[in-house]
């Protein structure tokens, strides 16, 4: 076996079989196992990846930690050894932090591009499976359908009208009629990509048809991978908030050290070493400015994306969360994702009659009924017999079982629907195939809205056409009907009936789909879809029952509380949209327009927009709708599946695609996909976006404000002709205590409980808006305020003539221990305080976040050995405090706690609202 073997268009499928050592049964489990670490993932390799070395050694590029450094390195040149080896101490373990969460951030991110691989169909010693494309191996056998990506190159096997659009490889936007069959061994060996009309090729798009092939090449191998590196491009996953933030960092970083330099010239004239005042300077430069926050930021969203794939909602972009917490309009499909998509037949109508069908979900149970409950076969009725016949023929789903015995549809649910109806009434796909053979498909699509086959009846020798599809469509390409078991022509008075019929299901919340069917001459397999779908024989209508999901209705109610509009867009009739529209409560006026796909076109944007249900709406629709929203100002989330939904999805402010019944296409072009297709994971998405960026709000107000407050307590002390409140290494250590473990707990906090009961957050809004500066500056100066005011008391009592003291005397180590703890309860207590902008801090459970607890008591634990422990006390020229004194202390640090909830009862009184 080589994946290297060129020229595979030249070769037999036996060949290809042969050279690869695989069979039509596919490859076993413990073959593609041997062969996945063999050729690697199949991926592009991206351009090469920091190092964990690397990364680390870049905690220390940082201008200022460069001079800090120096100054360690000055410190411990004119004797200071002691002072040395602590800042060294405090720089390693910030670099460890942040080594460590920047490792975690691109961790998770690689993590993200796991999750959101796209999945491949393949078999697998005979069975089909699902696996991500990134486990593919030279020798599979996949599957291709409308709509997929393409995931290796490969040589096709099997086809039905199968087309590929190349362009991503080729250019050419027209797409190519793929073909098993061998190309001409005349044929020169370099025949290009674009005519290897045999060939399947990686990163290409399915347009229609379908088809499977065996895998010849993977990753870099692929032809697409031989010019990766021309066309490569490593997606850059920095966020809105996160460029904002920087622009932030650096604003505040110019401030902070035009402080710095004030104070290292105020230290100066006061004929301190420049030593001194240099290394104080750097020190508290280095402790204030918040350049670690776009990566915490970055670790925080990473981890996010991880929690909200357990809730099924698989986020491909970043900045999506960012969008999630500001959504005002999610515009979503019907089938599947407010419903259930398990389709089950309920009513059949044919010779201008109702019958009932029970049985429920897929299990191939149940019966027809007429009105009086008699019940039917198809064997006494052939007009029946034929109508199951259509929906069966007319078909590519199976019916299956699972592991544990449940009946399952691989498939499209709706033709799932007609497989087991056929079921019930005894058909058997087995014997179906046997007797029939198809020779031509007609692909259902959105804008044909029907779907036709032309079979062979091996034991007549006939052929026949046979049509499913939207009631209104079928019916005006029938000219007679199927009726009493004769043929007559179909008259205006059948039309009536039929669409009475029809619009009396839809009322019923039924989907309806019609069947009709023809006679075929020969060579049908060549003609075009309009030359044989024409002058048909009408046979009945199909009602379909697609239960709404029961969740969806609470969904959708908190929705409207949370501030978010709902609007439903679907393909089916106004009539079946209408009655799910109102059992959700998506409607809410009882003579709300309808508006149908045909009129939308010729409605201004104010008109189409003042309607809560879009039916019969083509995928071209869904584009017009995102764009009138968005010029209203609206952020807009829409819902897609088809090949068609992509240019939707990536027009929304957040694409929604379906990861079950989603094509590779909508995926790709998504910013978010629903593992389960549901639309209350959109809901549990945006809750989980306001959650995450409410988390991210409390890690940088309380970072900004306790930087803020080491600058002002410098500062404020130097300007007031005190003794320098801390030394370099005190800022550093308390820096380390709270900027580290709490900080990162915080960013993992419980979210609000109104979170879902505030309006949608204005995306143009700052971060740090007015209520949030207002609290940072109040909370920074009662924190400075408190801090040198015991500073000033501990001085007196303590330290005697402190004005005449050397800066290094012992007598001031009390002191500014005094400030040291005081000032790391505050920023400890600021913790609690910044956990909720709205509830006081005696209403948040100190236990609801453990991880912050236990950060906030490792802190503490460390803080009293450090101040208890002579030998540590002395290296950072601190003094144990007297048990009495912490009397004093405590309470006074816990002013913090009460400005805060001051600033927090005005703002509830003047009903603020973010």
């Amino acid at each position: 076996m080589s994946s290297s073997k060129e020229a595979m268009y030249l070769e037999s499928i036996e060949k290809v079989y042969e050279i690869f050592n695989t069979s039509p049964q596919g490859l076993t489990e413990e073959e593609a196992k041997k062969r996945l670490e063999i050729y690697g993932k199949n991926e592009l390799t991206e351009k090469k990846r920091k190092s964990k070395i690397v990364i680390f050694l870049e905690q220390f590029k940082d201008f200022l930690v460069f001079v800090l450094i120096f100054a360690a390195l000055i410190s411990a040149f004119v004797g200071e050894v002691t002072e040395s080896i602590i800042i060294w101490i405090i720089i390693i373990a910030n670099a460890v932090l942040g080594f460590i969460q920047e490792y975690r951030a691109e961790a998770a991110i690689d993590a993200l591009k796991e999750i959101g691989a796209l999945k491949a169909l393949v078999k697998r010693a005979g069975m089909k499976k699902e696996i991500s494309s990134l486990e593919i191996v030279p020798g599979d056998i996949v599957y291709l359908e409308s709509g997929d990506k393409v995931p290796a190159d490969g040589r096709v096997i099997k086809d039905t009208n199968l087309y590929i659009e190349e362009a991503a490889l080729t250019g050419e936007s027209v797409p190519t009629e793929k073909a098993s069959k061998i190309l001409s061994v005349d044929a020169q060996k370099t025949i290009p990509v674009n005519d290897q009309k045999n060939m399947v090729f990686s990163s290409t798009i399915v347009t229609n048809g379908r088809g499977n092939y065996i895998v010849t090449k993977t990753g870099m191998d692929t032809e697409v991978g031989k010019i990766a590196e021309l066309i490569q491009t490593q997606e850059e996953m920095e966020t809105p908030l996160n460029k904002k933030l920087k622009k932030f960092g650096k604003q505040i970083g110019l401030i902070i050290l035009g402080v710095c330099i004030v104070i290292f010239i105020i230290k100066i004239l006061r004929q301190e070493t420049i030593l001194t005042a240099f290394i104080v300077s750097i020190s508290l430069a280095v402790a204030a400015i918040p350049e670690g926050l776009p990566v915490v930021v970055t670790t925080t969203l990473a981890l996010g994306v991880q929690r909200m794939s357990k809730r099924n909602a698989i986020i491909r972009k970043l900045p999506a969360i960012e969008t999630l917490g500001s959504t005002t309009k999610i515009c979503t499909d019907k089938t599947g994702t407010l419903t259930k998509n398990e389709m089950t037949v309920k009513q059949l109508y044919l010779n201008h009659e109702r019958f009932f069908v029970s049985g429920e979900g897929y299990e191939p149970k149940g019966r027809v009924t007429d009105s009086e409950n008699k019940e039917i076969s198809p064997q006494e009725n052939d007009v029946l017999k034929t109508h199951i016949l259509a929906g069966y023929l007319c078909n590519n789903a199976f019916l299956m079982q699972d592991e544990k015995g449940k009946f399952i549809i691989e498939g499209d649910p709706t033709e799932g629907a007609f497989i087991v109806l056929g079921e019930k009434m005894g058909l058997q796909r087995k014997e179906i195939d046997k007797q029939y053979e198809r020779i031509a498909e007609y692909f259902f699509d959105s804008t044909r809205k029907r779907m036709s086959v032309v079979v062979k009846n091996l034991e007549t020798e006939k052929e026949h056409l046979y049509m499913k599809g939207a009631p209104e469509i079928v019916l005006n390409l029938c000219d007679r009907i199927y009726i009493d078991g004769k043929i007559r022509g179909l008259t205006e008075e059948d039309k009536i009936k039929i669409l009475d019929a029809n619009n009396d299901m839809a009322a019923q919340a039924l989907r309806v789909l019609a069947t009709a069917y023809d006679f075929c001459e020969e060579d049908t397999y060549e003609c075009k879809p309009e030359e044989v779908e024409k002058d048909l024989i009408f046979i009945g209508l199909v009602g379909i029952i697609d239960p709404a999901r029961p969740e969806a209705k609470s969904a959708i109610e908190t929705s409207k509380r949370a501030g978010i509009d709902v609007k439903m867009i679907t393909g089916d009739q106004a009539i079946t949209a209408k009655a799910i529209a109102q059992e959700l409560d998506i409607i809410e006026k009882e003579n709300e327009r309808i508006i149908l796909g045909n009129e939308i076109n010729d409605l201004s944007d104010e008109e189409l927009l003042d309607s809560h249900v879009y039916a019969r709406v083509a995928p071209e629709h869904k584009l017009r709708i995102v764009d009138a929203l968005q010029k209203q100002g609206e952020i807009v989330a829409m819902t897609g599946d088809g090949i068609n939904d992509a240019p939707a999805l990536k027009k929304a402010d957040i694409g929604v695609a379906m990861g079950i019944t989603g094509t590779d296409v909508s995926k790709e072009a998504s910013s978010m996909i629903l593992a389960d297709d549901n639309f209350a994971t959109i809901v549990s998405a945006v809750e989980e976006g306001r959650g995450i960026f409410d988390n991210m709000k409390k890690f940088i107000l309380f970072l900004i404000s306790c930087n803020i407050a080491e600058i002002l307590l410098i500062f404020v002390g130097i300007l007031i002709d005190l003794p320098l409140p801390l030394i370099a290494i005190q800022i550093l250590w308390i820096n380390l205590m709270t900027d580290g473990l709490p900080a990162l707990a915080l960013s993992s906090d419980p979210y609000e409980p109104d979170i879902m009961s505030r309006k949608p957050r204005d995306p143009k809004k700052n971060i740090i808006d007015k209520r949030a500066f207002t609290s940072i500056i109040i909370r920074a100066m009662i924190i400075t305020a408190i801090s040198l005011v015991l500073y000033y008391i501990a001085l007196e009592i303590y330290a005697p003539g402190w004005q005449t003291l050397p800066k290094d005397s012992p007598q001031l180590y009390l002191p500014r221990t005094f400030v040291f703890s005081t000032l790391l309860i505050c920023e400890l207590l600021n913790v609690y305080n910044t956990r909720s902008d709205r509830r006081s801090f005696f209403k948040v459970p100190v236990w609801s976040n453990k991880y912050l607890l236990i950060a906030v008591l490792i802190s503490l634990t460390l803080n009293f050995v450090l101040i208890y422990t002579p030998p540590l006390a002395n290296l950072f020229q601190l003094s144990p405090i007297p048990l009495i004194d912490w009397l004093i202390i405590i309470p006074l640090s816990f002013l913090t706690v009460v400005s805060e909830e001051l600033i927090k009862w005005y703002w509830r009184t003047h009903k603020y609202n973010d």
